[in-house]
């Protein structure tokens, strides 16, 4: 029996009977930090945060899935300005970007600038989640 006809045959087994993925030799996906996190006008007319985090995938054939929310200091209590899902396609790293909703929206228009903490969640091919975290002052883009 070859070994690669052994190896799918492992694979569908464990698929099966724990739920285990069948790419279960895959490298894991990673988060990196590249620098801190910005706000920037989007191409609708809203406003993003550039959360200063690079997500890779590796070229397992499956797209890295994962969550991504901004949390912040309104006028009294610490509330999510953002929440988004985030995709990474095999082979490719991407920077990670969330639109702000609109209560982000309107804090960051209002005070000119927010202190914000950035949450950021990924999984790879092989099923592990992969978490960072980052955080700091963003000021509200010029033409906004």
């Amino acid at each position: 029996m070859g070994s690669a006809l052994l190896a799918s045959i492992v694979a569908g087994i464990l698929a099966g009977s724990v739920g285990v993925s069948p790419s279960f030799g895959a490298d894991p996906a990673q988060l990196t930090r590249t620098g801190k996190p910005h706000a920037v006008n989007n191409a609708y007319g809203g406003l993003a945060v550039e959360a200063g985090m690079l997500g890779s995938c590796p070229d397992a054939g499956v797209v890295c899935t994962g969550s991504a929310s901004i949390t912040g200091h309104g006028a009294r209590t610490a509330s999510i300005l953002a929440s988004a899902t985030i995709y990474v396609s095999p082979g490719i790293s991407q920077s990670i970007t969330i639109t702000l909703a609109k209560r982000g929206q309107r804090l960051l228009t209002k005070l000119g600038k927010l202190k914000v903490a950035i949450s950021i969640s990924l999984t790879g091919p092989d099923g592990q989640v992969v978490t960072a975290a980052t955080g700091g002052k963003i000021k509200q883009p010029k033409g906004a």
